[in-house]
């Protein structure tokens, strides 16, 4: 079965805790309108915005800003799945990366970084730096892919046009 390869990419951006560093990216396919679509989005921003309540982006002057349900206050006198027992009001914050939409064209220039263990699993993921400077995590088995097919040059760049197949999927193209 052929890797499905999206013409285009939907990827939000957490800032970077430092200045030097790229930041880091959670990219999916860019396919509005569908279902699946829209429940990777709706995942995509609470990673890299913050889980508010009942969050959406709207588009203001240009760019996106996030808007949320702010609680003011909870009523605990009130059964526990009733949405009255809360006094909210909607609330705007402007975020600094906004989404952005790539064409996912076959690059070259991708570069290992280093791997990272997860605190609470045994995973392992891999810091790749897409050229156009955004770090974006793969598997191990991805990237024993990439070194069994092509292989890795001094510096740990990619010998090979690559692109992304979805969140976490860097394949080979070419």
């Amino acid at each position: 079965m052929a890797t499905k390869i999206p013409k285009e990419l939907y990827v939000v951006l957490k800032s970077p805790r430092d200045p030097v560093n790229p930041p880091l990216g959670f990219l999916n396919a860019y396919e509005p309108g569908k279902v699946t679509f829209e429940k990777k989005r709706k995942t995509q921003e609470e990673w890299a915005y913050g889980p508010y309540r009942n969050s959406r982006l709207v588009m203001q002057g240009g760019i996106y800003v996030l808007e949320y349900d702010e609680i003011l206050s909870i009523d605990y006198s009130k059964v526990y799945n009733d949405p009255t027992r809360y006094t909210t009001q909607k609330t705007q914050v402007d975020i600094k990366s906004q989404p952005e939409i790539w064409k996912n064209d076959a690059l070259t220039g991708f570069r290992i970084l280093n791997f990272i263990s997860r605190y609470s699993t045994s995973n392992k993921v891999w810091r790749i730096l897409d050229p156009r400077g955004v770090e974006f995590e793969i598997p191990t088995s991805k990237l024993d892919e990439i070194i069994q097919s092509h292989g890795i040059k001094k510096g740990g760049e990619i010998d090979a046009k690559c692109c992304w197949a979805g969140n976490k999927n860097l394949v080979i193209v070419g």
